[in-house]
């Protein structure tokens, strides 16, 4: 499922989005400590947001996690299977 989810989307979750390079397939997960504006009331697109590789690419894959299971699994390399595709 994909849609035009916004940082509301990844508050109401719990509080973190998952991305993955598309160059160099590096993932790591973004919350607000690490300068994410995600709050309650914040409708900016998730994609509006500019996210940088350490490789210099700026294209991305990013996720909406549904639980703290689902970001340990995708942190350790697995498949994404049912998480929401945020961009």
């Amino acid at each position: 499922m994909s849609g035009p989810y916004n940082f509301r989307s990844v508050y109401m979750n719990i509080g973190v989005l998952l991305v993955e390079c598309k160059a160099c397939n590096r993932r790591v997960a973004l919350g607000r400590e690490d300068g994410l504006p995600i709050w309650q009331g914040n409708m900016e697109p998730i994609k509006s947001k500019r996210l940088k590789c350490r490789c210099g690419c700026i294209e991305a894959r990013s996720y909406i996690p549904g639980s703290q299971d689902q970001v340990d699994y995708f942190l350790a390399g697995d498949p994404v299977g049912t998480m929401r595709k945020a961009r």
